[in-house]
């Protein structure tokens, strides 16, 4: 094998892995564009999608200097200030602020000998700490380009004050003293139209025309899995693979991982360690142990929380089980009673045929149960799951048994 899984398939880390990026052209353009306009930028998209890579791929690209604030520090915290105070003291050097020093010197008249105290004192730095962000990010970064990340903004989600902090911050960036360092702020985070947040604590609407939003940090396409796929697994790791059954792997992984960037790491990590097991060899069933492995790994509370709203195997339909089913299939984000209704009849086609499903009255109870499977839109009319990684963990928990009737999961109590 070439290199080592864990050189190749890299979830969570922190810097860019070049060999495994996958260029997304659409959205470069259009991250660079923003860079050259006059407003603080905006990149959303599920957890997991590849908003870090993306935005410390194109500043790098476009020889960007940054600081990155974590808004998770900011809601311990509760200050952006704080955090702020934090990125200075990581990334600056200690100064000698408001003290005095004293040392002895050794002196005499005509050399005759004798000690003195001499003393210094040195100024305190007036600039707040997010001036000092921007003081410290624009030296460091010369005449090159400047900007400061605002990573994680969905865990301030509950916070106004927190939230109006950050608005005070954007409202800043056109006053001349703040302006004059050229520093772009980049807000990143999970809700899309995140300009809406700052709505609620900004009654004349100023903040949100200062703000710009590229489109969101989506899931790959299937030919992107499998360019990623066969980069990965073929040409890094050196698995021995069939072109069929690496067809057959890639559309699984596909299914599987809805194309997420950071659960396509996990996986095909999972499969590498298995080529590694395997003589360095795979097949298109080692999908299956892949899924077990991945199941337990990376999606482990996810299975506990679909598990936990399943019927049991005594049933007699399990029509419960086949709506689930039937969620994880529609490829949508949101879905209301008929999308799913549909699903299970076809699917299920022969368990259904003329009778009553009453999908509405099961979705309302995935919903309502402690903790629940899936939520209401805001407009009321539809649903979404309460996370992306449930969809990703039925795809891989639940298939039809062998009749094509019924629903039957992984069981994977024993990996645990």
């Amino acid at each position: 094998m070439k290199r080592k899984p864990e050189e190749v398939f890299t979830p969570r880390a922190f810097e860019v892995n070049p060999a495994m990026y996958m260029p997304r052209a659409d959205l470069e353009t259009a991250f660079v564009n923003a860079l050259r306009g006059d407003k603080q930028i905006i990149v959303h998209g599920e957890s997991g999608s590849g908003k870090s890579w993306l935005y410390k791929k194109v500043l790098a690209d476009q020889d960007y200097d940054l600081l990155v604030a974590d808004l998770a520090n900011a809601s311990r915290f509760g200050s952006v200030t704080k955090e702020f105070e934090n990125v200075v003291a990581r990334n600056e050097k200690a100064q000698k602020v408001s003290y005095v020093e004293a040392k002895e010197a050794s002196v005499g008249a005509f050399g005759t000998g004798g000690k003195i105290n001499h003393t210094a004192s040195f100024q305190l730095d007036s600039k707040e700490p997010y001036e000092r962000c921007l003081e410290f990010v624009r030296k460091r970064a010369g005449k090159r380009g400047a900007a400061i990340v605002l990573d994680n903004f969905e865990r301030i989600l509950d916070s106004t004050a927190l939230i109006k902090e950050i608005a005070d911050l954007i409202t800043l960036t056109d006053n001349q003293d703040y302006a004059a360092y050229k520093v772009k702020l980049v807000i990143v985070g999970v809700p899309n139209d995140l300009r809406s947040y700052f709505s609620k604590v900004d009654q004349q609407n100023t903040v949100a025309n200062r703000l710009t939003e590229i489109p969101e940090v989506a899931r790959l396409e299937p030919r992107q899995v499998q360019e990623f796929a066969v980069k990965g697994l073929r040409e890094e790791v050196g698995v021995l693979v069939s072109d069929e059954d690496l067809k057959l792997i890639t559309d699984h992984i596909a299914w599987v991982t809805d194309g997420i960037p950071q659960q396509l790491h996990e996986y095909c990590y999972e499969l590498a360690l298995i080529a590694e097991r395997n003589a360095g060899s795979l097949v298109a069933s080692d999908c299956k142990a892949a899924d077990a492995a991945w199941l337990k790994t990376a999606l482990m509370s996810s299975y506990t929380a679909v598990e936990a709203h399943m019927n049991s195997k005594t049933t007699v339909a399990g029509r419960r089980n086949q709506t689930i089913y039937a969620i994880g299939v529609y490829k949508k984000q949101e879905f209301k009673y008929d999308d799913i209704e549909a699903i299970v009849r076809k699917e299920f086609s022969e368990s259904t045929n003329d009778k009553s499903l009453n999908v509405v009255q099961l979705l309302a109870s995935l919903a309502e149960t402690d903790p629940p499977l899936i939520v209401r839109t805001p407009r009321g009319d539809a649903y979404r799951l309460v996370n992306p990684k449930y969809r990703m963990c039925i795809r891989s928990m639940l298939q039809k048994d062998a009749t094509g009737n019924r629903v039957e999961k992984v069981e994977i109590a024993s990996l645990a």
